[in-house]
Order: structure tokens, then C-alpha cells, then sequence
């Protein structure tokens, strides 16, 4: 059986999760719904460092549950195009 590898990627937006390369998980960075996007420096904003945190434990969470690798988090520079959170 092929050994499955759990990484993320984070940014000022939110992060996801990958199992294996494919998109498993994602949330915003909007403090009060994790679906939700936040415009920077608003007070629902989650701060990055706190994002990275979130990043990696759901990793290691979903690599837990799997039994699979945690493959670590690294940051992403791409930039989505949102809509603002009601």
C-alpha cells in the first residue's frame, strides 16, 4: 500500500490541507467562521502566525486519523479573489 502524505499551505487568506497533493480541507482566515474570509486588518482577522498553528494541526490531526505521513506546512504567496464574509 502506497504510504499517504498529509501537507498545507497557509497565507494571510486561510490555508489547506492536502492529502497526497489533493485538496482536503480549507478554511478562511475570518475569526468568527473558519469559511469565511476576513479583509486584512479587519478585527475579525485570524493573524498568520495563528493560521500556520491551525495549518499544522489539522495536518497532524488528518494524518492521525488516516494513519498517514505529515509531510510539514509551508506558506503560499498566491492571493484569492474573495467575497467578503456577511
Amino acid at each position: 500500500m502506497k504510504t499517504r502524505t498529509v501537507t498545507g499551505e497557509y497565507s494571510e487568506d486561510g490555508y489547506e490541507v492536502f492529502v497526497n497533493g489533493q485538496e482536503v480541507y480549507s478554511a478562511g482566515n475570518h475569526a468568527l467562521d473558519s469559511k469565511a474570509w476576513a479583509p486584512p486588518g479587519s478585527p475579525e482577522t485570524v493573524p498568520l502566525r495563528t493560521l500556520y498553528r491551525y495549518c499544522s494541526g489539522t495536518c497532524r490531526e488528518i494524518a492521525r486519523e488516516i494513519n498517514a505521513k505529515f509531510g510539514g506546512v509551508t506558506r503560499s504567496a498566491r492571493e484569492q479573489e474573495h467575497e467578503p464574509a456577511l
